[in-house]
């Protein structure tokens, strides 16, 4: 399914529930579009079981108790390309995006995201890697602001992890 958006095309959850549920075995391909207002237990903004790659896109002003903005499954494939996930909040972990699965992004911004543990990205068990992107001004109350590594690997290629508090990144090695 791709799905592409025009002027500034706007996806609202209105606040009762995930926007978009990406299915297992669906692989969908959206570009162009703010993904937004999406309030949830598990990703507010976006809840992929399957194969998603999001271009040219935000993710934004979502919450959740888990991935604010983006929850991608341990059977999840997640690419970002020039993309921003920014000013989403879980009460849990993942501010911005909870990785389970394999995640790429790729020109990609991850900003303004709060969560207790992995404020902009919290990695739980996945495979994360982050090329040409930043990850700017995340906040955590207990660990990993920008980036918090629970289990899995973290890949950071010319990246900026910038402004987080506290710390830049938890469990990241060369952050």
């Amino acid at each position: 399914m791709t799905l592409i958006g025009l002027r500034g095309a706007i996806l609202d959850g209105n606040h009762t529930g995930t926007t978009v549920t990406v299915r297992a075995g669906v692989q969908a391909d959206l570009q162009n579009l703010v993904i937004t207002h999406g309030s949830a237990t598990l990703g507010g903004g976006i809840v992929s079981d399957g194969t998603l790659t999001l271009t040219r896109s935000a993710v934004q002003d979502n919450t959740a108790f888990r991935g604010g903005g983006i929850l991608s499954s341990e059977v999840a494939t997640l690419t970002l390309t020039r993309s921003a996930v920014q000013n989403n909040t879980a009460t849990d972990g993942g501010g911005g995006i909870y990785n389970s699965g394999t995640a790429t992004l790729d020109r990609t911004t991850v900003q303004n995201n709060n969560a207790p543990t992995g404020g902009g990205i919290l990695n739980d068990s996945g495979s994360a890697t982050l090329t040409g992107s930043r990850v700017l001004n995340n906040t955590a109350t207990i660990s990993g602001g920008g980036i918090f590594n629970f289990a899995g690997t973290v890949t950071l290629i010319r990246t900026t992890v910038s402004g987080n508090v506290p710390n830049q990144c938890t469990g990241v090695s060369g952050c």
